[in-house]
């Protein structure tokens, strides 16, 4: 937004913004969500200031708390110092004058002018040049970029208000908010984390063919059970996840019925090129399609035909969607296509859009993400960490809970009960309980029916993250009441 267009500030005005974002970090987000820079504060004491506050950001990852901690970032000659320090409490006494309230509607006015006005042009020159099928779209998107201004402007909420006032009716507001939680349906996830609570941006992560898709789908048809999901299937095939839930009901009917089932000779490849009609087609058919109906009655798939699918793209569908769904899937998060040149700054772009909607909408949002290549020879961990997801690092900061899958090759067990794929999963991060970071399980897919089996093992890794050994039965937690799995070796990659 050009300079040109805010000269409704005054400078005092501007000063009055820069306090507000010490005594609130959220008023950033309002600006960065409304399309404000650094270019809005005209060019007086404040600009050098808002310039330090921006390196901070980017040093960072997120703005100053104080005036004090800005300052000692500051390299520059004492007299800069002075300055920028006089300045910034000139910030703050204007903030007292200015209130927060008054300002954001000036911001949210000027957004929707500015979105207005640089629209009109475009629109008027597409369709006075003939091309109507563009301007259409060019309406499409002002329409979409008001409404998130709209959404955008309600997201920060009054700034500073007494606890004791906050402490009225918490007790109803956890209690509501706690029944709007869903569950994963996956037993390790719903016992470490007790569901899906809203507003909450879960990224999954894993290297191809660890399945982070099933993971996706089994969450997405466990909630559309009852409540409306839409799922973006960037990466898959037309009806792909619709096909792989009818085939999971088959199998699954299937191994109810057979014993000794030689291994390969059901699953889902065979079964999609038509191979296995006798063995599941004929006998459970009829009654898969029926249950996969029911199982799917909520979900609303989008798949990608052809052409860009853009973070606008996204944006636009979203918006579409949030007032009726429970849950959104976009699966992959790499799918959605970039328009800028910088990927990094694209990517960080895509998740803070995401981010908004679990924030601001209150709708919780599952995304799969990409992991960068191993470096073979070196990269010796069992299971990816944090710092594995391509691109940018605001993939895993920006969310709220962080699942990481890893396959579990040359765990030896037992126990009868340990069937399947053996398959790592841990959460390096999970808002409300840190304490998770220290656990990773192992889990068993099913790769008969497509589904984990509910039991589990319990354990952690090494500090360098090259052994897992299972966990003590006197050390695990009480949450975990699956993990009776125990009867399983250690796993050495050193």
């Amino acid at each position: 937004m050009g300079k040109n267009q805010v000269l409704a500030f005054s400078e005092e005005q501007q000063e009055a913004v820069i306090g507000h974002t010490f005594n609130d970090q959220k008023v950033w987000d309002l600006l960065d969500s409304l399309g404000f820079t650094k270019e809005w504060i005209l060019d007086n004491a404040t600009t050098r200031v808002v310039g330090y506050i921006e390196k901070y950001r980017e040093t960072f990852g997120r703005p100053p708390s104080t005036i004090q901690e800005l300052l000692e970032q500051i390299k520059e000659e004492p007299a800069y110092k002075k300055h920028a320090e006089t300045v910034l409490n000139r910030c703050l006494e204007a903030a007292k004058v200015h209130k927060l309230d008054v300002l954001k509607a000036k911001f949210v006015s000027w957004a929707k002018s500015s979105v207005i006005r640089n629209r009109y042009k475009e629109i008027a020159q597409e369709f006075n040049a003939g091309n109507h099928e563009e301007a259409c779209k060019l309406f499409d998107k002002t329409a979409l970029e008001l409404q998130v201004l709209d959404v955008a402007s309600g997201s920060d909420e009054d700034s500073f208000r007494p606890s004791v006032q906050r402490l009225d009716g918490e007790e109803i507001r956890r209690v509501e908010e706690a029944k709007r939680g869903i569950p994963y349906g996956i037993r390790l996830l719903d016992e470490a984390t007790a569901g899906i609570p809203p507003n909450d941006l879960i990224v999954v992560g894993g290297r191809s063919g660890v399945g982070k898709t099933e993971l996706a789908r089994i969450v997405a048809t466990n909630v559309a059970a009852t409540r409306p999901v839409f799922y973006f299937a960037l990466e898959a095939e037309q009806d792909e996840i619709e096909r792989r839930t009818k085939y999971s009901k088959m199998a699954s009917l299937y191994r109810a019925n057979h014993t000794n089932i030689p291994r390969g000779k059901i699953d889902y490849m065979r079964w999609r090129k038509s191979l296995l009609t006798d063995e599941l087609d004929k006998p459970y058919g009829n009654i898969a399609h029926e249950e996969a109906c029911v199982a799917l009655k909520n979900l609303q798939t989008y798949y990608r035909k052809g052409g860009d699918f853009t973070i606008d793209n996204l944006n636009r569908k979203i918006y579409e969607i949030y007032r009726d769904a429970s849950l959104i899937v976009v699966d992959h998060i790499h799918y959605v296509d970039f328009e800028g040149g910088d990927e990094n700054r694209e990517m960080k772009r895509l998740i803070g859009t995401v981010r908004k909607v679990s924030l601001t909408l209150g709708v919780p949002v599952l995304c799969v993400a990409h992991l960068r290549k191993a470096d073979r020879g070196k990269d010796r961990a069992l299971v990816p960490n944090a710092d594995d997801f391509h691109g940018s690092s605001d993939i895993v900061k920006t969310s709220t809970t962080c699942i990481l899958m890893g396959s579990a090759k040359g765990l030896v067990s037992s126990d009868s009960r340990a069937v399947g794929k053996a398959t790592f999963m841990r959460l390096p991060k999970v808002r409300l309980s840190g304490s998770l970071l220290y656990y990773c399980s192992v889990t068993f897919f099913d790769t008969i029916t497509n589904e984990y089996r509910p039991d589990y093992s319990l354990g952690h890794l090494n500090f360098s993250e090259t052994k897992w050994k299972p966990e003590a039965r006197d050390q695990i937690p009480f949450w975990a009441k699956s993990a009776v799995i125990q009867d399983v070796s250690e796993i050495d990659n050193t």
